[in-house]
Order: structure tokens, then C-alpha cells, then sequence
């Protein structure tokens, strides 16, 4: 088969033409050493040749290759063997045989008609040429007849070997060539649905809804690597403790919904333990993967597991008829799959975690809110009623009895400073400023101080060898909180005479607890009959201690006290609580 030189690869063809013009140069030095025909006039003439191989060589491998090339260094490859041929003797020449030089290159560059034409012209200009020199040493017709023909048998084998060498060569770099265009393209294909796969899982915003629509986008890239028809069964298993549920499917029959695998075992115990995908070549033997029957016709399952903050989470399972329908190399595909998966997920769940945190937080100003308003109702704002009515009473009093016009006056003015006294109190609970510039021992020191003043109740701050500056200021805001709540509920539901407010700290962890002598209480029957209660103190305790990462523990008895306890860990920052 001849390939025209314009379809030719350049560098193919150069290699292989300074390959075959300098091993026929090397013989044509060590032939014309051991005939002796070697001289100074054949010795310039050799290095103008191997002057003109090396030129030639270099042309072609810089892409240079005009057409005329071929017949100039064809012509040149002539006169150099027509050079040699009369420098050695004409027709007792033992380099006749250099004539191929030419024919060889035009062979390679031009195809073998055109070796064999250039042959022919050499043959007979160097015929003429020797006989022209030496016309009293005719040579015998037979011997140069078969001379020649044996010259273009050569000429012939030696053109069709190298035109088959390079067509091979060519089919083989055309071969690497698609295989490379194919897998860029297969390269930018996957590119293309990475993209795609992030884009929509990026608009998905609900957990279950990440899920199905990562399964039916992991199948469908899938499908279309392996082209159309195929078909792939999908499922994804979720783990519940050892066991796993089918939660979401494609292509499975009804039968398989809600299916529970249990205990996780045989290939996906494997791919849970190494977090790596696998292949899973012998399903029906599986003792879990035989169970859904959807796969029973599946010759090979793709197993694509997916953990959760170091635990495994569920699995995409992916199964098909042909037993080599996947293949090892689409693995990286279904890893970055699963990672983006993985990102949507925890998105999705950071943004339902944000959305029960603000549900919390506006539970907890609510409580507030309610807290502030049944204490202004319960305390100054009846007061300021009774002191209304109060000095109305006291002017009439005045022309009618002004000893006890200015005995109701002297209470008035006691009324109203008890009154500026529970709002000044109120504010400090809301914002105790003394916090932010002394810390919590100086803050529940001031509310001891403050109830005692306010309410005559005994409370004792217990607070030896207590160093709070390993706690943030959001934390210690808590901490107050959660101890001015139970200093309250022993006031107005204990009628305790006395409470506790001891603090104390561990290497790791540091402990409120606030005890009092009063009634005590049943904490379950509390507990369960919170739903029909109107105040919620206790469970805006628990809920506020969550928010620093504390431990919350009540104790309590009917006739036995209370006890509050609360364990935060120490160093660690907290986020910004809402307001008390």
C-alpha cells in the first residue's frame, strides 16, 4: 500500500529516511576500505554525501518539505554515485550498488513507482557516462543486465519493506493519536458531568432530596459512558446502626422498598471498613447484595459507599447484566461523585442545623420575652397600680387627716423604691453588666446581694480557687442564666430559706450547682406536664446549657430540695447566645 507523502507523519518518515541513508553511507565507507578504492577525492566526496543526509534529515525534522526536495537530493544522490562509480573505475567499480541511495529516498518520500523510474535514469545515465570514459573497456551485455535487474529487484524489496515499515509506523501513531483524542474526550466528558453533577446538586437543598437525585445522576453518567442501551439498577442503602434500609432505588421493583438488610456484612462491610469503592463481580453470592431482588439479574454491582464525619452513612449501589460493564478506570469518577455528595449533604445539613438553632434561639427570646412580662405583671406593675390608687387616697387624707396623709406618703415612698428597686433588678438579670468588666464570680455575687435586698432571700456564693478565664464571655452569660433561673425557682416554688451557689473546676471541666433547703419537686411529673404549663424555665435551662456544650443535671425530691448542676467544658468557644 503506497501512502502519499502529504499523509504522511513528518517525523516517522524523517527517522526512517537518516536511518536507511546512513547505514547504506556506512557500507558504502567500509566496502570501499576493504576493496581499497578509498581516497582523498572519495573520502571529500563521501563527506559531501553524508553533508547532504545530515541537511536533508534536518529539513524534514523541522517540518520543512517542499516537493521539489525529494528531486533535487534525488538528482544530487545521482551525482555523488555517479561521482563515486568514476572515482572507483567505472564499470570494475565495486559501489555500483550506491545508485540505491537515491531510489531509496524517493521510495520513502515519493512511493516505490517513482524509486524504481529514478532506478531505471540512473542506470542508464551511469551506463552512459562510464561508457563515454572508458570506451575500450566495454563491459559483456549479460552481466550488466542482470546487474540491473538485479539493482531494481533490490530497489523494489527495499522500497516496499520500508513503505510497509512506515505504514505500520503511521497506523500505530494514528492509533496512539485516537486513543489519546479518545480519552481527552472521555476527559472533558467526565469534566462536563462533574460540573453538571455539582450544578444540580447544588440546587438541592433537603437531605433526602441530595440523595435520590445523586443516585440518579451517578447512574445516568454511568449510562452514558458505556453508551446508549445501557441500563443501570441503582439503590442506596442507608445505615441504621447494623443494619442498612433501602431508602431510595431506580429501575427496582416495589418489592424492594424500605428493605432492611441486616447485619452489614460481605462486600459492603468491606467498603465501609476501607471507604473505598469496589466492584463486585459475584453479587448473587453476596449474602446482603443477593438479598434485594432487583439485582438478582445484575451480573456485577458497583458498591459506592458514603461516610458521614468518619462513619459510614449509607451506600449507591449500581448493578448491571454485562459482568464487565464497569471498569477499574471509572472509579475516580464515582469518588469525586461521592465527594460532591458528601459536600451537599453536609450543606444541607449545616442549613437544617442553622434552621433548628434559629427556631431555638427564637424559642428561648420568646421565654424571655414571656419571663419579662409575668414579672412586670407580677411585681412592679401591680405595684405601681396600688401606688395609683394609693395617692389618691393619700390627698384625700391631707384636710382630712394630715398625720395620716403623711404616714401613707412615708409608704408610697417605700412602695416606690421597693418598685425601682425589682426594676433595676430586672435590668441587671437582662444584661448584668458586671459580667463583661469582673467576670462571673463578681456577677452572681451582685445577684445574691440583689435577691437579699429584693426579697430577703438567703443566697451563698461558694466560689474558692475558681479562675473563669478559661470560659468566654458568651459562656459565662450562660452560666448566670442557668444559675439566676434556679435561684428564682427556688423562691418562688421551693419557698427555700436558703440556697447554695458553688463553683468549682477540673483540669477539663467547670461545675455549677445551686442547691436550696426547700419543697422539692417530682422532676419527671414536672417534665412531662411541661407541654400544658405556660413557663418553660427548665427547659430553657437545658436548652441554653446545649448551646455551650454543657451538661445539665436537676435532682430533686418532694420534702428534699433541689439540686441544679451544670458541667461545661473548659477552652472552648462558644457561639453568640441570645440575650437573657
Amino acid at each position: 500500500m503506497i501512502t502519499p507523502v502529504d499523509e504522511r507523519y513528518p517525523s516517522t518518515q524523517a527517522w526512517i529516511l537518516l536511518a536507511l541513508r546512513s547505514l547504506f553511507l556506512a557500507a558504502l565507507l567500509l566496502v570501499a576500505t576493504n576493496t581499497g578504492v578509498l581516497s582523498n577525492a572519495t573520502i571529500l566526496l563521501y563527506a559531501g554525501w553524508v553533508a547532504l543526509t545530515l541537511a536533508i534529515s534536518i529539513s524534514h525534522m523541522m517540518g520543512y518539505h517542499p516537493g521539489w526536495l525529494d528531486w533535487v537530493t534525488g538528482i544530487l544522490d545521482l551525482i555523488f554515485a555517479m561521482g563515486m562509480i568514476g572515482l572507483t573505475g567505472y564499470f570494475s567499480s565495486p559501489l555500483w550498488w550506491s545508485l540505491l541511495i537515491g531510489p531509496i529516498t524517493l521510495n520513502i518520500t515519493r512511493g516505490i513507482r517513482w524509486g524504481l523510474v529514478f532506478t531505471i535514469a540512473g542506470l542508464v545515465v551511469s551506463t552512459a557516462f562510464s561508457a563515454s570514459q572508458t570506451i575500450t573497456a566495454i563491459p559483456e551485455p549479460v552481466p550488466l543486465i542482470f546487474g540491473s535487474i538485479a539493482l531494481l529487484l533490490a530497489v523494489w524489496l527495499l522500497g516496499w519493506t520500508t513503505d510497509y515499515i512506515i505504514d505500520r509506523m503511521v497506523a500505530i501513531e494514528r492509533e496512539n493519536q485516537l486513543k489519546s483524542t479518545r480519552v481527552k474526550e472521555q476527559e472533558r466528558s467526565r469534566a462536563r458531568t462533574f460540573y453538571r453533577i455539582t450544578a444540580e446538586l447544588g440546587k438541592a437543598s433537603e437531605p433526602e432530596e441530595i440523595i435520590e437525585l445523586a443516585l440518579a445522576l451517578e447512574a445516568e453518567s454511568l449510562e452514558m459512558e458505556a453508551g446508549e442501551g445501557s441500563s443501570v439498577m441503582s439503590v442506596f442503602l442507608l445505615v441504621e446502626g447494623n443494619s442498612l434500609r433501602v431508602k431510595h432505588h431506580r429501575n427496582l421493583p416495589e418489592a424492594d422498598e424500605e428493605q432492611v438488610l441486616q447485619p452489614i456484612t460481605g462486600v459492603l462491610e468491606g467498603v465501609f471498613s476501607t471507604g473505598e469503592p469496589q466492584i463486585c463481580t459475584a453479587p448473587g453470592e453476596d449474602p446482603l447484595l443477593s438479598i434485594v431482588r432487583g439485582l438478582e439479574t445484575c451480573q456485577v454491582v458497583l458498591v459506592v459507599p458514603l461516610h458521614a464525619q468518619d462513619a459510614p452513612y449509607g451506600a449507591f449501589l449500581h448493578g448491571h447484566q454485562e459482568v464487565d460493564f464497569f471498569r477499574p478506570d471509572q472509579l475516580d469518577l464515582v469518588r469525586a461523585f461521592t465527594q460532591q455528595t458528601m459536600i451537599a449533604l453536609k450543606s444541607a445539613w449545616t442549613y437544617e442545623d442553622l434552621l433548628r438553632e434559629k427556631e431555638r434561639i427564637t424559642d428561648v427570646q420568646e421565654e424571655v420575652r414571656k419571663k419579662l412580662a409575668r414579672d412586670l405583671h407580677d411585681g412592679p406593675t401591680q405595684t405601681m397600680a396600688a401606688i395609683t390608687m394609693r395617692v389618691n387616697y393619700a390627698q384625700r387624707l391631707i384636710d382630712r387627716d394630715p398625720a395620716g396623709a403623711v404616714e401613707e406618703l412615708s409608704k408610697l415612698e417605700h412602695m416606690a423604691r421597693q418598685t425601682t428597686r425589682e426594676v433595676r433588678h430586672m435590668l441587671f438579670t437582662l444584661r448584668p453588666l458586671i459580667l463583661e468588666t469582673q467576670g462571673l464570680v463578681a456577677g452572681l455575687n451582685q445577684l445574691a446581694d440583689k435577691m437579699y435586698d429584693l426579697h430577703r432571700q438567703q443566697i451563698i456564693v461558694e466560689a474558692n480557687s475558681v479562675d473563669t478565664k478559661n470560659i468566654d464571655i458568651v459562656a459565662q452569660a450562660v452560666i448566670f442564666y442557668i444559675a439566676e433561673e434556679a435561684v428564682n425557682n427556688a423562691r418562688k416554688h421551693a419557698a427555700a430559706e436558703h440556697t447554695w451557689i458553688r463553683l468549682r473546676q477540673t483540669e477539663s471541666t467547670f461545675i455549677l450547682t445551686v442547691v436550696d433547703d426547700g419543697v422539692g419537686f417530682n422532676v419527671g411529673a414536672v417534665d412531662a406536664d411541661y407541654a400544658q404549663r405556660g413557663s418553660l424555665g427548665i427547659v430553657t435551662m437545658r436548652e441554653r446549657s446545649d448551646l455551650i456544650n454543657g451538661v445539665l443535671h436537676i435532682e430533686s425530691a418532694e420534702g428534699e430540695g433541689t439540686r441544679v448542676t451544670l458541667e461545661v467544658p473548659l477552652g472552648t468557644k462558644t457561639p453568640d447566645a441570645p440575650a437573657s
